[in-house]
């Protein structure tokens, strides 16, 4: 499949300091919740509310100061789906369970109210709604949108947890690493458990903010929307570097189940000593596959500094000079990790890029976000499978991302296949590659 390139504008994004200053503590003033004694607060911040007002001249004659107009979603959001809230209800509505939380007005996602939340002891805040009366969510995903603004922790947890009337509940989880802070970004997260919920009859809605390890940190989320449904769920198989796994493992074992897959490569690795050579990455291509492009070297997002964008165009240059030009317009970053530059640029030049490696068992099928698509590591096998179940269970994407080098277990690995060969037959899910899935948001 040909590439479809295009150059979209800059989505708005915030910065803020990199600076950790002053993270407020845990109070004592709620009561506690089903599930823990700790307790948390919630505050109001005071800031005005843009309207009509009238400011004299210099000559005492009034003039009309308009409301600002409402920013319209980016190029990013492929989704936008519907507003099911913009946390402008937080004092009447929702109970603070741990942390604290503060309604800020203009602070948020496309400028409406946002929720700074604060972590208190354990590194957690957590807010929760619930609803004497269940609410239908049947057929909907849902997306938040996060921006991290401060944190001691490598990385930070945001998750949606909803419960149905029956007590059963369903996690969406992302992990956004420290990196990205200061740039606003949606969580897409699929279910992090193949167990069924019944969104049909959903009694409670909790979103929580941790600093991984226990550690402090703050951030803000706004604009809780939902999203249709797909029919059926979707699994990609995927490999991330250029060991020669890929070929002699991976590729005649999907190749005889009738899939294709992605290998996304270091373009100047490409047909070194111990790896597939340039004609047998060719030949995977000629099959259907996809071979797209890491940075050069393999080198992380994180030690690129501000040189990324230069590294990463440079690296899909490089594979199309070398006769691989039908997947650059995906992206893999090595071991899924992003930074805050890495969101300002990935929507001028893909048209998905596959991050994260923790949380969720998949992401949504109805994308808010194409720059944070979120893939599983699947170099576990059995976390592989439950990925895969997921997929089948609650209609989301599986972007299985395999090490190439730790792939050794061909029976294994044979027998995910035939699992998803099952599924895929009983109309469970559909089997694509990685452009595949991003010509859907075209």
């Amino acid at each position: 499949m040909a590439p479809k390139h295009r150059v979209r504008r800059r989505a708005f994004l915030g910065t803020v300091g990199a600076a950790f200053v002053g993270l407020a503590g845990c109070s004592d003033d709620s009561g506690p919740s089903e599930t823990e004694t700790r307790t948390g607060s919630v505050t109001s911040t005071p800031t005005s509310t843009p309207e009509n007002t009238a400011t004299p001249t210099p000559d005492g004659t009034p003039t009309e100061t308009q409301t600002p107009a409402p920013q319209q979603p980016p190029a990013w959001m492929a989704s936008e789906g519907e507003q099911y809230t913009d946390f402008a209800d937080l004092e009447e509505n929702w109970q603070v369970q741990s942390g604290e939380v503060a309604l800020v007005d203009n602070e948020g996602f496309l400028g409406g109210p946002a929720v700074r939340m604060t972590t208190g002891d354990g590194g957690v805040a957590r807010m929760e709604r619930r609803y004497y009366q269940p609410i239908d969510f049947s057929g909907r995903e849902f997306s938040i949108a996060v921006k991290l603004e401060a944190t001691e922790a490598s990385a930070t947890e945001t998750m949606i947890r909803v419960q149905d009337i029956n007590g059963r509940s369903a996690e969406y989880t992302d992990i956004v690493p420290s990196e990205a802070a200061g740039e606003w970004l949606r969580v897409d997260a699929g279910a992090s458990s193949p167990d069924p919920v019944d969104l049909s009859q959903v009694t409670r809605i909790r979103v929580q903010h941790y600093g991984l390890g226990d550690n402090a940190s703050r951030c803000l989320v706004s604009d809780l929307r939902t999203h249709p449904g797909a029919e059926k769920g979707t699994v990609v198989f995927a490999f991330e570097g250029d060991h020669e796994n890929s070929f002699s493992l991976a590729y005649p074992v999907l190749n005889e189940a009738g899939y294709a897959a992605g290998v996304f490569l270091a373009p100047d690795n490409l047909g070194g000593s111990s790896t597939p050579t340039s004609d047998d990455y060719q030949t995977m291509q000629s099959d259907g596959w996809d071979v797209g492009p890491l940075t050069l070297g393999r080198q992380r997002l994180t030690s690129l500094g501000g040189e990324e964008r230069q590294a990463v165009e440079g690296a899909v240059s490089q594979l199309n000079d070398q006769g691989f030009d039908g997947a650059t317009n995906v992206f893999r970053p090595p071991r899924g990790s992003y930074t805050a530059e890495t969101l300002g640029y990935a929507d001028d030049l893909f048209d998905l890029t596959f991050v994260g490696v923790g949380g969720s068992l998949g992401s949504n099928t109805s994308l808010s976000d194409t720059r944070t698509v979120l893939s599983v590591d699947a170099d576990d096998l059995s976390l592989a499978t439950d990925c895969v179940e997921a997929a089948a269970e609650h209609r989301q994407v599986a972007m299985l991302v395999f090490t190439t080098r730790h792939l050794t277990d061909r029976a294994a690995f044979s027998s995910l296949v035939d699992r998803v060969s099952e599924l895929e037959s009983s109309g469970d899910v559909d089997v694509v590659t990685p452009t595949e899935l991003a010509s859907r948001y075209d």
